[in-house]
């Protein structure tokens, strides 16, 4: 029996790459709660529950990301790498509208980039946006979860892009 080994050949250049610009997180303890707002913000029918570290909503429950530690800064990575689209995973359970929102540091309103319906049965990662062109966003990008059901479940999410290598490579030297 003859054995042969066999290596692919591969063109780096054009290989497409996913890599998380960003991670939405929450606090993780109840010593955060103090500065809770630096993450998220919930309404009356929102709750974290600091120890799983998940979000729960009932119906008309939201949660908004217009914050220190969530809030995508365009220009930020626009400085670093040659992006022009983003897109956005989300992990979880239930039924919402979710909404895309630009603002910048000025500007006492925000505006609304997309929005999507979203219905999970069970506790799932999705890709809710792709292929979001940041060139006609505001210096700001933060979303907003309105649960339009009971017992809805938002555990994290992340912004990323996914781009041919040789783009991210120029910047990135």
């Amino acid at each position: 029996m003859l054995d042969v080994l066999v290596q692919p050949i591969i063109d780096h250049q054009h290989t497409p790459a996913t890599i998380t610009l960003q991670n939405i997180i929450l606090p993780n303890s109840d010593i955060y709660s103090s500065i809770e707002k630096l993450f998220l913000r919930l309404n009356y029918n929102s709750v974290l529950n600091y120890e799983q570290n998940i979000v729960e909503l009932k119906k008309g429950g939201s949660i908004r990301f217009d914050t220190y530690f969530n809030a995508f800064s365009i220009q930020k990575w626009k400085n670093y790498i040659d992006i022009k689209h983003i897109n956005i995973r989300l992990y979880l359970k239930g039924a919402f509208q979710i909404r895309l929102l630009t603002i910048d540091e000025l500007s006492k309103f925000a505006h609304l980039v997309s929005q999507k319906f979203i219905n999970v049965n069970t506790l799932s990662e999705i890709t809710v946006f792709d292929n979001i062109n940041i060139n006609l966003c505001k210096r700001l990008l933060y979303l907003e979860i309105i649960a339009i059901g009971n017992n809805c479940l938002f555990k994290d999410g992340y912004f990323y892009i996914i781009n041919i290598r040789q783009n991210l490579d120029k910047k990135l030297q």
